[in-house]
């Protein structure tokens, strides 16, 4: 049976040939060695990138006289220099708005890479006139490494309000109340007694005397009294008559 042309003409027993099908063999080995090395170092790689999720903490306390149990409180996340952020944040920012004081999470952020993050949080002023509200600002830092085991992620979380070395164990904001305003007491109005009506007592007409001044018209007297002496003479005449009349009978 006549060999293909392409086959190598040689024997396994020549001495000849075994040099080179050993070196055959270890360069088969080589080979197989490095891809496997390609494909656990590419199986770490990817586990290593994986994903982790980290919760930012926020703590709010009152302080002062009377606290509002139940007043509205906002917190702002700012992110820098395209931090990821959590979903639903605009424009680099992520509010949360809490009822009463407590501890508090912003919603998880999720990372993918390792790396440094950097973010601002700090506390809305709202329009409560007593309440003087935390001004503070903390800078915090993410930093996401992996895993020594190459397993995946791992997240550590630090915060201050200055210098990097003014690490705060938690971002807590407290906002002092001063007391309410005293309302004084409304007094009861006391009657007023009342006032008798007092009728205005007529003050009397006063009678004017006319006076007869020396000097004004004196004839009515004499006049009157002539008149007075003719009625009497005429009286006694007509008396007269009337006697005589009589006795005439």
């Amino acid at each position: 049976m006549q060999e293909p042309l392409f086959w190598p003409q040689c024997s396994l027993n020549d001495p000849k040939e075994e040099p080179v099908m050993k070196s055959m063999q270890k360069f088969v080995a080589a080979l197989l060695g490095t891809a496997l090395c390609a494909v656990l170092l590419a199986t770490a790689a990817f586990a290593a990138q994986g994903s982790v999720a980290v919760t930012l903490p926020v703590s709010i306390r009152t302080a002062g006289a009377d606290p509002e149990p139940n007043a509205a409180y906002t917190f702002c996340l700012q992110a820098v220099d395209n931090a990821p952020m959590p979903d639903g944040a605009q424009n680099g920012q992520y509010s949360v708005t809490v009822q009463g004081a407590g501890d508090y999470t912003f919603p998880q952020i999720t990372y993918t890479a390792p790396g440094i993050y950097y973010y601002q949080i700090s506390h809305v002023a709202g329009a409560d006139t007593r309440c003087t509200y935390d001004a503070t600002v903390y800078n915090v830092t993410v930093a996401i490494t992996n895993k020594q085991d190459g397993t995946g992620l791992e997240s550590a979380v630090t915060a201050h309000t200055g210098p990097s070395a003014d690490k705060r164990d938690a971002m807590l904001f407290t906002n002092v109340y001063a007391p309410r305003p005293t309302t004084p007491p409304t007094a009861t109005p006391t009657p007023k007694p009342e006032t008798p009506v007092v009728h205005p007592t007529p003050e009397p007409t006063p009678v004017t005397r006319v006076l007869i001044q020396t000097g004004q018209l004196n004839w009515p007297i004499p006049v009157l009294g002539g008149l007075a002496v003719v009625l009497v003479v005429v009286g006694v005449a007509l008396t007269r008559k009337k006697a005589k009349k009589h006795d005439d009978e």
